[in-house]
């Protein structure tokens, strides 16, 4: 399927979300209608599938300006993964990204 989003999400995190769905009606059910499907994980934050669709939008999102902190993705995947879906990361990608890189900021605990 051609992926929706602008920017695109990259395929490696997309592959996860569709790997989560596993071979059976759930991913049978999303292909046929992503654009449902994608509505459905926002009606539904806290499952891990739309946990992992979030942070599949928020990478090409986020991914330069965390560079120019001196952080990378891989770094602060982990703590991206620990925050609220729908009150962090959802609202990140609805109102912007400025709170969320203010947490992000110090990169992840050393130890």
């Amino acid at each position: 399927p051609k992926l929706p989003g602008d920017p695109k999400p990259h395929w490696e995190d997309f592959f996860l979300v569709l790997e989560e769905l596993g071979d059976g009606e759930d991913l049978q059910w999303a292909l046929a209608d992503l654009k449902r499907f994608f509505l459905q994980q926002r009606m539904s934050p806290y499952t891990r599938v739309a946990m992992l669709w979030s942070l599949a939008q928020m990478r090409p999102r986020i991914e330069d300006e965390l560079f120019v902190q001196g952080n990378t993705w891989e770094e602060v995947l982990p703590m991206l993964e620990a925050m609220d879906n729908m009150r962090e990361l959802q609202a990140g990608l609805d109102d912007g990204l400025g709170p969320l890189l203010e947490k992000l900021k110090e990169g992840p605990d050393p130890w």
